[in-house]
């Protein structure tokens, strides 16, 4: 009976042996030195059955550093990645160690090797080496080794990389080309002097985000955005490389004369509003009408609004609403953002519409994806912009409208941040007696601002 172990050979007439014996392939036969894995496992069954785990194990291990240099490789060759100073310094250390240089002889003959390239001082003798890799290979080969390079932004950036980013091939680049472009603005600004990460400093990061802010005109929300992804990438050097690292972002905020220039959009004006309203009426597919009367009627977020689903929205009660919590497709933004949310007048009818025509539980399946929000509100953005320029003008200003609304109506400050889904400190179920004393007195405030409408 033959021994039932992978890639193992059993003895012949002409070879008395078991031998392990796995074919490399092709595009690993250059990371590997050659075309086939082999190994003696001895004369005996049993022999055969002690030394197999480990020559298979080293075997899977050789293939598997085959395979990330390949990749790597690939990587580089496509691009997508670059190879830091840091980096190489550490390869060289694995090229030289996996040399085995333990005999000082065998050694020195090495460094000669290498050194018999340059040509050689004429007062001294000693070699003119002027390639910094070499430099690194005959210190290490002597026993000398040379203190690595400091890291820096781009050592971060790769870290960063290779441990946060994930999703399948066109996710990955999306966030990569993200990732890559944050580091070339940080660079650009530091530049022509970048400093290691060990060199930064608070005005450092300082002049990164005043960079940001002028240079490249980004809005106050952008650049917090922006800084926050270099926070994160400074965060996981510290922790996975140099605990005794500060990470120069943390805390950043942005000038005083920055976080008080508005950001509020401002509410569509109504000729505006009935402007572009015609419009989609007149040109947009069936879930963009609704979503808009919704968005209109309710002053809800866009994304509280794709994300409904049928069993979210009450038509037939006495109190009709839409069921504003968070599910497996769709998260809120924060906790004050759960909430019941009356339906008066055309919104009432767009949910009814919204009902007739949905195929399953999402209300608008179209848009109830992961990136269901950010198309609708796209979507909705063309449609904005063939009735106004105003870039203060936008598809969230609607929920501005709304609160502009509820206030020329006098409704309470309370009253309007539970229709909102704005925080009510303080503020609980007692206020109103309980849910349906809440959604009573929220809808008659809903009817005060569409009452003749």
């Amino acid at each position: 009976m033959g021994l039932t172990l992978l890639y193992v050979q059993e003895p012949t007439r002409d070879r008395g042996t078991f031998h392990y014996r796995r074919r490399v392939s092709s595009e690993l036969k250059p990371f590997i030195g050659k075309g086939e894995i082999k190994a003696s496992l001895g004369r005996t069954r049993e022999e055969a059955l002690r030394k197999y785990p480990a020559v298979h194990a080293a075997a899977e291990k050789a293939l598997a550093r085959a395979q990330r240099e390949h990749d790597k490789a690939q990587r580089r060759a496509s691009g997508l990645e670059t190879v830091t100073k840091l980096e190489r310094y550490h390869e060289l250390m694995e090229e030289i160690a996996a040399l085995g240089l333990d005999d000082p002889d065998h050694a020195s003959i090495v460094a000669e090797t290498i050194a018999a390239r340059y040509p050689e001082d004429e007062e001294t003798g000693d070699p003119l080496i002027d390639d910094e890799e070499d430099t690194i290979r005959i210190a290490a080969i002597q026993g000398r080794p040379l203190p690595p390079p400091q890291a820096t932004l781009s050592d971060a950036k790769k870290l960063y990389v290779s441990e946060r980013l994930h999703g399948n091939e066109l996710e990955y680049r999306k966030k990569l080309l993200r990732v890559e472009r944050i580091i070339a603005a940080a660079e650009e600004a530091l530049s022509p002097a970048v400093p290691a990460l060990a060199d930064w400093t608070r005005d450092h990061a300082k002049q990164v985000r005043d960079h940001y802010i002028k240079a490249k005109g980004l809005k106050p929300s952008s650049v917090k955005r922006e800084l926050n992804t270099l926070k994160g990438i400074w965060s996981l050097w510290i922790k996975e490389k140099e605990p005794a690292l500060r990470n120069p972002f943390a805390g950043l905020e942005l000038p005083k004369s920055v976080e008080a220039e508005s950001e509020a959009r401002h509410p569509l004006p109504e000729a505006v509003e009935i402007a572009v309203s015609e419009a989609i009426e007149a040109g947009a597919n069936d879930d963009i009408k609704l979503i808009w009367r919704l968005l209109r009627g309710t002053g809800c977020r866009i994304a509280e609004i794709t994300g409904l689903r049928v069993q979210d929205v009450d038509v037939s009660s006495e109190l009709p609403h839409l069921k504003i919590v968070a599910h497996e497709g769709r998260r809120l933004k924060t906790k004050s953002s759960a909430r019941e949310v009356p339906l008066i007048g055309d919104a009432k009818a767009a949910a009814e519409e919204a009902i007739e025509l949905a195929t399953g539980s999402p209300l608008f399946a179209r848009y109830a994806g992961k990136h269901g929000p950010t198309t609708a509100s796209a979507t909705l953005m063309k449609w904005i912009r063939l009735k106004t320029a105003d870039k203060k003008l936008v598809v969230h200003s609607l929920r501005h409208s709304m609160s502009d609304r509820l206030v020329m109506a006098e409704v309470s400050t309370v009253d309007r941040n539970a229709i909102l889904g704005h925080l009510n400190a303080g503020v609980g179920e007692a206020t109103y007696g309980g849910r349906l004393a809440k959604l009573k007195a929220l809808t008659k405030a809903m009817e005060k601002v569409w009452q003749g409408d």
